[in-house]
């Protein structure tokens, strides 16, 4: 009976593997706090964890199959790559993520009537705001 179990116990593990892997970044820091996600779109098979203060995570028993793996970290841009496990030995990926590019909008919008008063008229940029279509009012000098 003993047999039995430690057979079935092999059985499991021949039919699964394992990601781990270490994410730092451009610098070699370690990014702690990042969300890893491992997911399979055809079988819905996912697994989301959070990385240690070592910036390492592992996803063990996981079933062989291709999977798309996400790393998600603040201040970070979303790093992806496709991992496939087909063996008991683990599949290690170091992954480095680089610093999220920034985009600043800005809307300007007319603030009324008297908004052209508040700009000296002494300055470059009355000159190119309102050198062709602003009142100008003497009190303001």
């Amino acid at each position: 009976m003993l047999l039995l179990v430690a057979t079935a116990g092999a059985q499991s593990a021949g039919n699964s593997g394992s990601i781990n892997g270490a994410i730092v970044d451009s610098n070699g820091a370690v990014v702690r706090k990042a969300r890893v996600e491992l997911r399979n779109p055809v079988s819905g098979f996912g697994r989301l964890i959070t990385t240690h203060s070592s910036g390492r995570f592992e996803f063990t028993n996981i079933p062989f199959n291709p999977y798309h793996l996400i790393v998600m970290a603040a201040g970070f841009a979303i790093y992806a790559q496709d991992v496939e496990p087909r063996s008991s030995v683990p599949v290690s990926i170091a992954m480095k993520l680089q610093v999220a590019s920034s985009t600043t909008e800005v809307t300007v919008e007319p603030l009324g009537e008297t908004w052209w008063k508040t700009i000296p008229r002494s300055t470059p940029a009355w000159t190119r705001i309102c050198s062709t279509s602003c009142r100008w009012n003497s009190a303001n000098e």
